[in-house]
C-alpha cells in the first residue's frame, strides 16, 4: 500500500490553514491516481489533525507510523508543530517535507526532513531589504509572537538583516499568545519613533496589531511575514495602506492561476499559500519517489536533495540540502487586494 500522512491543524483557531494543507495535498494525489498513481501503485492519504499542539502531533504521527506502510509525512505547516513532526521522522526514518514551516531549526541537522518553502534566514533578509532599500527606512520597529518559533525567529532574523544593511532596530517587543490587546505595548514602541514596523505574527494577532497601529496614529508602512498571507487577515484587517507583506509565489504565474481555479471549483471556497505550498510539497514527495524509481526512504530522500521541481509557487531547487533554493515576493495592497510589489532573490 502506498499511504501517505497529512499533519495539519483542522481543529484548532488556525483550521483554515489546515484545511488548506489537506486540499492541496489531496488535489496533487488525485492528479497522480487519475494518471496510473505513482509507480503503478494508488496513492492514500491518512489525515492527522495535529491541533497546532507539538506534544499532539508528536504523539499521534508516532503511533501512526509504528504502524508501518507510511512512504511519506507531508504539512504540518507551523513551525512549533513541524520542529516535533522532524524529530520523529528522523528517528523512524520516514521522509518528511513541511509545506510552510519556516523556521531553519525544522531541517537543522536532520536526515529526513525537508520543506518546500524558503527559510525565515532568507524570509528576514527579504523583508529587511525590502524595508530598507525600498521603502527608504532607517529606524525599524519590531513586534512578534514570543510564544510562537516561527514568529520569534523571524523577528530576529529581520534585526538582524536590517541592521547589518545600515538600519536600526529602536524597538524590539516580545507579547504573548492571543493577548486580549496591543495597545499599551504599540504606544510604548511608537514613542521611540520608528519609521516602519515588521510584524511577523499569524494573521489573527497580525491584523490586531495593524488596526490598532492606525488606530493610535501610525501613519508610515507596515511589513509583516508570510504569516499574514491570508484571507482572513484581509477581512479582518482595516482600510489597508501602506501595509505589505512577504510570501511565496507570483500570482502572475500561469500554473498557479490554473490551480486556483481548479481549486476553487472542487472546494467551493478561496484558496491561499498554505495549500499552494502543500500541493507544491507533495509535488515534491511524488517526483523525488520518481527519480529514486523506489518506495525506499534513503533512495527518496537522495533524489530530493538533487530535485528540480517546477512547482506552482514557481521554480524550487535543492542543491544538495533540506532547503530549497526560491525567491521572495512582497506584496502590497490596492485596497483589499494585494499585488506584487518587489521580488528578492537568492
Amino acid at each position: 500500500m502506498c499511504n501517505i500522512i497529512v499533519l495539519a491543524p483542522l481543529t484548532s483557531s488556525l483550521a483554515e490553514s489546515g484545511t488548506a494543507t489537506v486540499n492541496g495535498v489531496k488535489m496533487k494525489i488525485d492528479e497522480i491516481n487519475e494518471t496510473g498513481g505513482l509507480l503503478g501503485h494508488k496513492i492514500y492519504m491518512t489525515e492527522i489533525d495535529d491541533k497546532n499542539e507539538p506534544e499532539t502531533a508528536k504523539k499521534a504521527l508516532t503511533e501512526t507510523l509504528t504502524k508501518g506502510n507510511v512512504i511519506g509525512v507531508i504539512g504540518a505547516p507551523f513551525s512549533r508543530v513541524a520542529l516535533e513532526v522532524a524529530d520523529v521522522c528522523d528517528n523512524i526514518k520516514v521522509p518528511f517535507i513541511t509545506s510552510v514551516a519556516t523556521n531553519p531549526e525544522v531541517t537543522s541537522k536532520k536526515s529526513y526532513t525537508f520543506r518546500a518553502c524558503f527559510t525565515d534566514d532568507f524570509q528576514g533578509y527579504g523583508c529587511a531589504k525590502f524595508a530598507f532599500e525600498t521603502l527608504g527606512r532607517k529606524k525599524a520597529g519590531v513586534v512578534y509572537d514570543i510564544s510562537d518559533s516561527y514568529s520569534s525567529y523571524l523577528a530576529a532574523a529581520f534585526k538582524k538583516k536590517f541592521e547589518a544593511l545600515g538600519g536600526s532596530v529602536v524597538a524590539f517587543y516580545p507579547h504573548p499568545f492571543e493577548p486580549v490587546s496591543f495597545t499599551f505595548l504599540l504606544e510604548k514602541m511608537l514613542e521611540v519613533e520608528p519609521d516602519v514596523i515588521f510584524c511577523p505574527d499569524l494573521y489573527r494577532d497580525a491584523s490586531m496589531i495593524y488596526n490598532d497601529l492606525r488606530n493610535i496614529g501610525f501613519d508610515g508602512p507596515i511589513v509583516f511575514g508570510d504569516g499574514a498571507d491570508s484571507t482572513q487577515f484581509i477581512q479582518r484587517a482595516k482600510n489597508l495602506k501602506d501595509a505589505y507583506y512577504s510570501t511565496h509565489y507570483d500570482n502572475t504565474n500561469l500554473k498557479l492561476q490554473e490551480f486556483v481555479k481548479n481549486y476553487t471549483a472542487m472546494f467551493n471556497t478561496p484558496t491561499n499559500t498554505v495549500a499552494y505550498l502543500a500541493y507544491d510539497a507533495a509535488g515534491i514527495f511524488f517526483e523525488a519517489v520518481k527519480e529514486a524509481n523506489s518506495f525506499d526512504s534513503d533512495k527518496i530522500v537522495e533524489a530530493i536533495k538533487h530535485l528540480k521541481y517546477q512547482g506552482i509557487t514557481g521554480p524550487i531547487e535543492f542543491k544538495g540540502g533540506n532547503d530549497p533554493i526560491k525567491p521572495v515576493y512582497i506584496y502590497g495592497f490596492k485596497g483589499d487586494t494585494p499585488y506584487l510589489v518587489k521580488t528578492v532573490n537568492p
